[in-house]
């Protein structure tokens, strides 16, 4: 057990850990896939209980991930209002800046939009509608992952 709490600036790295393993060929049944990744989930939590680590929870998923947080306002949960947004002329940029407010308790911040995915639509006939598909997901576009 860890007998203290990190500094909020170094909550991500020190409270979090993400693993991205590639090259692996799991099963491409959902169900022999799914016990898979839970006999790893199984494994990483030996490990954890062997560093005397408790964590909130473990999460194994197969694919690409993608990281989201709620427009809501950290301190206050009203939800934020782009102050300034990003200007774009035609062509996109890898990443887009703007500033957000909370109107509500006077909160500013900035935000960095990245494109993350890219989603295209076909009539499919054998379902009679529009069928939403994503690039990444089709393999298409190969996401890159940073840290922060």
């Amino acid at each position: 057990m860890v007998d203290s709490k990190p500094d909020p600036e170094n909550l991500a790295e020190t409270s979090r850990i993400s693993l991205s393993i590639e090259g692996v060929d799991l099963p491409t049944d959902k169900d022999d896939r799914q016990d898979a990744l839970d006999r790893i989930i199984g494994k990483v939590e030996e490990a954890i209980e062997e560093e005397n680590l408790s964590p909130d929870s473990i999460q194994a998923d197969s694919g690409y991930q993608y990281p989201k947080i709620t427009a809501q306002c950290p301190r206050c949960e009203h939800m934020l209002q782009v102050r300034e947004g990003p200007e774009v002329d035609g062509e996109l940029s890898d990443r887009l800046y703007a500033s957000v407010r909370c109107s509500h308790c006077g909160y500013t911040g900035g935000v960095s939009f990245d494109l993350t995915d890219i989603q295209t639509n076909k009539y499919n006939s054998d379902i009679m509608a529009e069928e939403y598909r994503s690039e990444v997901q089709d393999m298409n576009i190969t996401p890159e992952y940073h840290s922060y």
